[in-house]
């Protein structure tokens, strides 16, 4: 997962979608945690999947 900035531009909420992706991929639960994990939804992140960084 590389840094961009892309989720950041297209989620309505005020938490860091880059480092709480990155803390859910590498399974780090405490940092996930901090980050707001345990208050998704499957919506929160519905637009992560449509964005892609070579369309912006």
């Amino acid at each position: 997962m590389v840094p961009i900035g892309v989720y950041e531009e297209v989620m309505p909420q005020d938490y860091l979608p880059t480092q709480l992706l990155r803390a859910l991929i590498v399974e780090d639960i405490i940092s996930a945690t901090d980050l707001g994990a345990l208050e998704l939804d499957e919506e929160d992140l519905a637009l992560c999947t449509f964005v892609s960084p070579w369309q912006i």
